[in-house]
């Protein structure tokens, strides 16, 4: 409910030639009809004039219905046992949209980690007749086996490239597996060198029968590199003196 009040603010918050306004109030509360909200905001500019807003949200919520049965196609056995261990929704779960996008996720993380890039991931359910139950089930397509290739940074300006490519924690030829790009990510965030870093998989022009590999892109946003400091102070012996400081956040010999 929170979430849908908040996108309201914002619609009458947003700069431009219509709503241009400030919040002043917001109450809301639950009622046995469901909801009720009443939202009050103030002109911004010369006029003064306000706005006021009264919601009556009803919901219905439907019947509850939970997971009967979890099966899986295009998957291993082996990988079956260990992706059934990750996933949210299991039998006798309550069945939630938001747990099946996570385990839609869940169940493709599995297969990067094991080298398929481009896996896929279709889910289904089914409702039995009279039962308040789901049958779900997982298609997976893993495609080809890929590989990592070239680490290729961008927005480095001032930070040599090899100290971006030196935290990857893999070599040109290795298997694929996600879980090793989120770890050299994660290494370049500690670095402080980097106000943001983020990363995107491309298809390798290298080619070889029965392989696909892969480059990793690897954008970063460097932070300030000269900081300044500036102060002032007196003594005695000194009288009135300033203090002009620079430090490089970034900055490395080996």
């Amino acid at each position: 409910i929170l979430r849908h009040l908040f996108a309201i603010v914002r619609f009458y918050t947003q700069p431009g030639p219509r709503y241009n306004h400030a919040l002043i109030e917001m109450d809301h509360r639950e009622t046995p009809d469901g909801w009720t909200a009443r939202l009050e905001f103030q002109k911004k500019g010369p006029s003064a004039a306000s706005v006021a807003a009264h919601l009556r949200i009803h919901i219905t919520e439907g019947d509850l219905y939970m997971v009967e049965s979890v099966s899986f196609e295009g998957v291993e056995q082996v990988l079956e046992a260990h992706i059934r261990d990750r996933l949210r929704m299991k039998r006798g779960s309550v069945y939630r949209i938001q747990d099946r996008e996570a385990d839609v996720r869940t169940v493709q993380m599995v297969f990067q980690e094991k080298g398929y890039a481009d896996a896929k991931v279709a889910f289904e359910r089914s409702a039995r007749p009279g039962e308040k139950v789901f049958d779900i089930k997982y298609i997976v397509d893993p495609g080809p086996l890929c590989y990592f290739d070239i680490v290729r940074p961008r927005g480095n300006d001032i930070t040599r490239a090899d100290v971006i490519t030196r935290e990857m924690p893999f070599q040109s030829g290795y298997r694929y597996d996600i879980r090793k790009i989120l770890e050299g990510v994660q290494n370049l965030k500690r670095r402080g060198y980097f106000d943001e870093v983020e990363w995107s998989l491309v298809d390798s022009r290298k080619e070889e029968p029965g392989k696909r590999y892969k480059d990793i892109h690897v954008q970063v946003k460097e932070a300030t590199q000269f900081p300044i400091y500036l102060g002032v102070g007196a003594s005695s012996a000194r009288g009135v003196f300033g203090d002009v400081r620079y430090q490089d956040n970034n900055f490395d010999l080996a």
